[in-house]
């Protein structure tokens, strides 16, 4: 499936510089590798421009997949959230949260307009703070905040060196739970920090407090890996998942469905609601990691982000650094990228590798309403 953009449209958002719609979009620049398959597979629905509303993501999701009802809807609400006065824009969101009047008029009194509808542009999910990951991988793109060192993807995505240092070149390799978790970990120790929960304190996520706590640094990649080994995974013998190197990179580098998939019921968002593992407890899942949930990150990659000072009740950090898990962290800096501490101080870390998207220069879309923790 080949997306082609009017003229006025390419125009205008060829002046951008936080995020771009190309010209020439394809499924291969849709960061989400389930909405990259979903679009490819044209079983997501969007408008000319690749803009979908809160009701195309659920559909494909709960219809197309076979992902539980609340599932769906939590993910679909969560990540739809730009008004239609933001199309192609998403500077400024506004999402139709429960517990918000917009949620309770389209749920509950049935109202769906331009008051309640809401919209995300799959193809502007790059550097948008509110759409990535607090943690991840960058094999898709998204990496805007990663170490110094790491690996260079030329601006090329998705990133087969990135897909090797993450996930092995093992022909062979079968991927189950724990290897899934495996890739957390290191995504925890080296990889990217551009989402807006990189550097949450809370362990609620904001507007569903009535989930529980969750780890919001990592739930999303956790929740977001599990679910699509579920998903997408075979069965072995004993009844575990396991997902083969050519399934995993039929999602990851190749944005499709694994060959051979067919859709099953998988996922549901509460405990007992019938299926293998909640979402709940996938957000939750514990993993054993040579760095602990609370440690500073980017240990041993040439930018020391913790600053060797406490914080708390009545302590605070000093500038340029924030305060997680009662440490002071280097904040991200005015270029969004997380901040060395070198001769005392917090310090912007010179880039090592090329800073680009697909030919075009990164730049990062700051989250707001809420504001992200650790911005400048």
């Amino acid at each position: 499936m080949r997306l082609i953009l009017p003229v006025f449209l390419t125009s205008a958002l060829a002046a951008r510089t936080n995020i771009h719609l190309l010209s020439n979009g394809t499924h291969q620049q849709i960061l989400c590798p389930v909405i990259s398959a979903l679009y490819h597979g044209k079983d997501l629905n969007t408008d000319a421009n690749g803009n979908v509303e809160i009701i195309d993501i659920y559909n494909a999701l709960h219809k197309k997949l076979k992902v539980g009802h609340l599932l769906s809807a939590f993910q679909a609400y969560g990540i739809v959230g730009y008004e239609k006065s933001q199309k192609n824009i998403q500077e400024h969101r506004n999402r139709c949260l429960p517990g918000t009047w917009c949620h309770t008029r389209r749920e509950v009194f049935g109202v769906v307009n331009d008051g309640t509808k809401r919209y995300l542009n799959v193809f502007m999910m790059h550097g948008t703070q509110v759409i990535e990951h607090g943690i991840s991988t960058g094999v898709r793109g998204g990496d805007t905040n990663m170490p110094p060192d790491a690996v260079n993807c030329r601006g090329t995505y998705p990133c087969s060196a990135r897909f090797k240092q993450f996930f092995g070149d093992e022909a062979t390799k079968k991927f189950y739970l724990k290897d899934i978790l495996s890739i957390v970990c290191k995504a925890r120790k080296i990889g990217d920090r551009g989402g807006e929960f990189a550097y949450a304190s809370s362990n609620k996520i904001p507007g569903y407090g009535n989930l529980g706590p969750v780890p919001l640094r990592e739930w999303q990649m956790k929740g977001a890996m599990s679910a699509m080994l579920l998903a997408f995974g075979r069965i072995d013998k004993a009844g575990e998942y396991y997902m083969t190197m050519d399934d995993m990179k039929a999602m990851m580098l190749e944005g499709r469905y694994p060959d051979g998939w067919k859709p099953t019921a998988n996922s549901c968002l509460f405990m007992g609601a019938g299926c293998k593992q909640s979402a709940v407890e996938q957000f939750n899942l514990d993993f054993e990691c040579d760095v602990g949930y609370d440690e500073p990150f980017w240990q041993g990659t040439g930018c020391n982000t913790y600053t060797g000072q406490t914080c708390g009740i009545g302590k605070e950090c000093a500038k340029g650094s924030t305060c997680i898990s009662s440490k002071c962290i280097c904040s991200r800096g005015s270029n969004y990228k997380t901040m060395c501490f070198k001769n005392g101080k917090c310090q912007h870390s010179p880039t090592t590798w090329r800073d680009e998207y697909f030919g075009y220069k990164n730049h990062v879309y700051r989250a707001d309403n809420p504001e992200a923790r650790g911005n400048p």
